[in-house]
């Protein structure tokens, strides 16, 4: 069940607020739990109880870990647990017939995404355990509740336990928070309804045409297209995650930079999934750790690798941590004499680039479309009237998108003057995007 899912806005949330709101202070955790597993139950009851199995297995392993006294014996038990849990999640994903649906997007990155974030949360807990970074709790119903967290479960933020610890043991909910939450929440199913969908439909344009002989401006457009389908996918489901969180209490992480542009691929990764690149970087290895260039290569080579994994996407991840190591291993002193400008253009088709390889099925449709992106049609615009509605449409969808951003950041900051006026047309301008949300929720 997708947050953008018609059932869960109008039964399933309303349904959860109230509980939320009614019941007792001790109960409020077993609250979203509850929820929590009937969101997990609509989408597989065998994987809920897979899940749930391997829950059980991996507080079992903690608490162990957290008597035992020897360091030998310590260890064994964090690498042994951490090996089942890999196990476990190879085994459900390569052998149970279980989908991420997404209305918005035409690839598979998002394919068992929640899975593996479900999988990262569990070896976080153990690892956090074993480095005594938090006292093992007792009660398991704090920790059923950190890894099945609905709003934080989805295509949520990667938070390791340690970092929402106290709010899961107690947190007080400020009016001022939930406003925040609210607005966070309309604003995220605003850029995943409305712009993921609409540029979704453009790069359905384009992918559709790439059968026939596709200009070189609807190729990079298509490409461009792609970038903000994922980019609004992603920033939106997030913000809507964030925005429950904060009001029940929880604050998480920012999990997305505001940037579009990047001086570097490196800059991009950092700021386009901002906990996951940190969850590589706390429990993997220090990024930031300076090293020789055969340490830094072997690093960005495992990087690689778990993103494959995580993403199942092997050519896209390659050609990024290929021109990642390039420019960090090879060219880093090059580089730094380039001007800032220059460097963020380059950035930006590197990137649309390798977004568009993530769209592409297979080895040959890649080379087809990047036949297409150099030129190789020998047709530099088409002027078909359907093609040029679908090129203005794309950029009314991205000038609106920004246009609406600048509208909150400006509502937002305080004012002296006519405070009551400003937030009136904040209210308006949410309550606006929340209704072409609803609208856009129906329709598709």
């Amino acid at each position: 069940m997708e947050f953008t899912n018609v059932l869960f806005l109008f039964l399933v949330l309303p349904l959860f607020l109230i509980t939320y709101k009614l019941v007792p202070q001790n109960f409020k955790n077993f609250a979203i739990l509850t929820f929590s597993f009937l969101i997990l139950i609509w989408k597989s009851l065998i994987l809920f109880f897979v899940m749930v199995g391997c829950s059980f297995l991996n507080y079992f392993a903690a608490s162990l870990i957290n008597k035992a006294k020897k360091k030998k014996a310590r260890m064994f038990l964090i690498f042994f647990s951490t090996l089942v849990n890999f196990a476990i999640c190879f085994v459900v994903i390569f052998r149970c017939e279980f989908y991420f649906y997404s209305n918005f997007f035409r690839g598979n990155i998002f394919k068992n995404l929640f899975i593996y974030i479900y999988f990262m949360n569990s070896i976080s807990y153990l690892i956090d355990i074993y480095k005594s970074r938090v006292n093992f709790s007792k009660n398991i119903v704090d920790y059923f509740l950190y890894v099945f967290m609905f709003f934080k479960f989805f295509l949520g933020p990667v938070v390791p336990y340690h970092k929402i610890k106290n709010y899961i043991e107690k947190r007080n909910v400020e009016f001022k928070y939930v406003v925040f939450g609210v607005e966070q929440f309309i604003f995220g199913l605003f850029k995943v309804a409305v712009f993921s969908y609409e540029t979704g439909q453009i790069v359905r344009f384009v992918v559709l045409k790439t059968f026939e002989e596709l200009s070189f401006c609807a190729a990079w457009m298509g490409a461009a297209a792609m970038f903000f389908n994922i980019y609004f996918y992603f920033f939106g489901y997030c913000d809507m995650a964030n925005g429950l969180g904060r009001i029940v209490g929880f604050s998480f992480p920012k999990n997305f930079g505001d940037k579009i542009f990047f001086s570097s691929l490196t800059k991009f990764f950092k700021n386009f999934n901002i906990t996951f690149t940190n969850y590589f970087k706390f429990y993997v290895f220090p990024w930031s750790l300076e090293k020789g260039k055969i340490f830094r290569f072997f690093k960005y080579l495992i990087v690689m690798v778990l993103y494959i994994i995580s993403f199942e996407q092997f050519y896209s991840i390659v050609y990024f941590f290929s021109f990642i190591f390039i420019e960090n291993v090879l060219l880093g002193k090059i580089l730094k004499k380039v001007p800032v400008e220059i460097k963020k253009i380059i950035s930006f088709i590197l990137i649309l680039i390798g977004v568009s390889i993530v769209f592409q099925n297979s080895g040959l449709e890649i080379s087809k479309y990047f036949k297409f992106l150099f030129g190789g049609s020998g047709i530099f615009f088409d002027r078909s009237l359907v093609f040029i509605i679908t090129f203005l449409r794309f950029f009314a969808v991205i000038l609106l998108y920004f246009v609406f951003k600048a509208l909150v950041e400006f509502l937002n900051k305080p004012k002296d003057k006519y405070e009551n006026v400003y937030i009136f047309l904040k209210h308006m301008l949410f309550l606006t995007m929340f209704l072409v949300s609803i609208a856009y929720c129906l329709t598709v």
